[in-house]
């Protein structure tokens, strides 16, 4: 016990000695201090994420595969129409095996989103293209508008197709009635 009040009291001493008033950093040159520290922490891995942009984690630089396709919606009326005609037409040199299409009534403020699966009981999403072939798809707007009544007061329909286990999206857009923006 009594090494141990031997030690604290060898351990408090510089500490009791250095309590005395002295003038310390402001605000400004701390400031400083931490940034002198982190600068050259982040420009090294500013770098390095310069150097592996291109790269897989394996470090492997990826594939330049030309998988483009393209989608065209098409209505049957210039306001209100009764149907969609979606068209998605691969122009890449692969196959694209395409999900199933996201449709979005949008207002200003608010959007309502289906997935269109199929028609009739009949499912046929995710779909196959091969390089040159075009899928064409009618969707009849009117089971929309019988599953909810509000959807009349959206002015906007979007179409959004993507590919199986990909982020990427390619979108197109058609007015179904006039506003006062357009």
């Amino acid at each position: 016990m009594k090494v141990m009040l031997r030690i604290l009291v060898l351990v408090m001493a510089p500490l009791a000695a250095s309590a005395a008033p002295a003038k310390g950093l402001d605000g400004h040159s701390i400031a400083g201090l931490l940034m002198a520290l982190t600068l050259p922490i982040a420009l090294y891995f500013f770098i390095r994420w310069l150097k592996n942009r291109g790269k897989t984690p394996s470090g492997k630089i990826k594939s330049a595969q030309k998988r483009k396709y393209t989608i065209a919606l098409e209505k049957n009326k210039l306001y209100y129409p009764d149907y969609l005609l979606l068209k998605v037409t691969n122009s890449g040199n692969c196959d694209v095996d395409l999900d199933r299409p996201l449709l979005t009534f949008s207002n200003i403020w608010l959007k309502r989103n289906f997935r269109i699966k199929g028609t009739n009981l009949y499912h046929f999403y995710p779909v196959l293209l091969e390089p040159g072939k075009t899928h064409e798809f009618t969707i009849d707007l009117a089971p929309f508008y019988r599953y909810d009544r509000r959807l009349i007061r959206f002015p906007r329909v979007t179409v959004s197709v993507r590919e199986v286990g990909s982020r990427r999206a390619v979108s197109q857009s058609v007015m179904l009635r006039k506003t006062l923006l357009r």
